[in-house]
């Protein structure tokens, strides 16, 4: 079969030039037709390889572009998973999907707050789905950004999974607390399984800045009218933020606002390019009309010439 080289391979599906090391990790069952034997048989040297993810993360130095490959299987936290370390991948080696969870799957066996943290800066995640609930109010947040400069690419950030989170006041699935150039880059945010009621997809807290949203879909199962893709804390924008040909979609209840938050200002607005929403009754409010810019393909609705509110086909015109 050949020398497998594992810094190439790490290299070719991350697109990171000059990988300095690569980790693996496996759990220890077999799963996906792989079992542990094989990955221990071919993945070199073995000391790299990991049963759990915060074991890896630990093994890594930071800032030398090392890269954490992840089986393509369930791995479920006992723990909160905090990602301290910067310039350093976390991929998944399952197939890419559009939706659902054919991503290697990031899961939890406990309750905790906030499932990970991305402290680190200049980190690649890539390739991973993301369950997130058991049933326990108390498990508000999926992933909290407090790095700058990290980027996510087709990771599906799957929402509450349990009835109990989505029906949690505050559930928040994404926050960006202080992070600073974020990129989500072909995710998926959200479900259209499980009903919420007062879910914010994303939130930011604490001069978050500079967010790209690139060939995202935002899903929202609306059980309520207080859903929202995008809430702005007081404080918690600093610099704009950018959806580029993204969609919103709620399925369900009409959800009042899609953008909410009194913090958008007259130099920090939100920039919809070629991006549309449906079931929302507006974008925003109307007192934060002049600061959510609508341009290029986005929808143009009668006398409200940029709500970027999507409607049903009219053959009639």
């Amino acid at each position: 079969m050949g020398i497998y080289n594992a810094n190439q391979f790490a290299q070719n599906i991350s697109g990171l030039g000059g990988v300095s090391e690569v980790y693996m990790v496996t759990t220890s069952t077999a799963s996906s037709g792989y079992p542990r034997s094989f990955w221990g048989r071919w993945f070199k040297p073995r000391r790299n390889l990991y049963d759990t993810i915060a074991e890896a993360e630990a093994a890594l130095q930071g800032g030398i572009n090392e890269v954490v490959l992840l089986s393509p299987e369930s791995h479920s936290l006992s723990s909160a998973l905090t990602w301290d370390k910067s310039n350093s991948a976390l991929i998944g080696l399952a197939p890419d999907a559009s939706f659902m969870n054919q991503r290697s799957r990031i899961g939890m066996s406990a309750d905790f707050a906030a499932m990970m943290t991305v402290s680190g800066n200049g980190n690649l995640f890539k390739n991973l789905y993301f369950m997130h609930g058991r049933g326990n109010a108390a498990n508000l947040n999926c992933l909290t950004v407090s790095g700058d400069r990290n980027v996510f690419v087709g990771c599906h950030f799957a929402g509450p999974q349990n009835a109990a989170e989505a029906a949690a006041a505050g559930y928040d699935l994404i926050r960006l607390d202080g992070a600073e150039e974020t990129i989500f880059r072909g995710c998926t945010i959200g479900n259209v399984t499980i009903t919420s009621t007062t879910t914010n997809l994303v939130e930011l807290q604490a001069d978050a800045g500079a967010v790209m949203f690139e060939d995202c879909i935002f899903l929202i199962n609306s059980g309520g009218a207080n859903n929202t893709v995008l809430k702005l804390d007081t404080g918690g924008m600093d610099r704009p933020i950018i959806f580029k040909n993204c969609i919103g979609i709620a399925t369900g209840t009409s959800c009042t606002y899609a953008i909410t938050g009194d913090y958008l200002k007259t130099h920090k607005k939100v920039y919809l390019f070629n991006t549309d929403f449906s079931g929302f009754g507006d974008v925003c409010s109307a007192n934060n009309e002049s600061h959510v810019i609508s341009m290029a393909g986005s929808a143009l609705r009668a006398s409200d010439a940029s709500n970027s509110l999507g409607v049903a086909y009219d053959h009639t015109d």
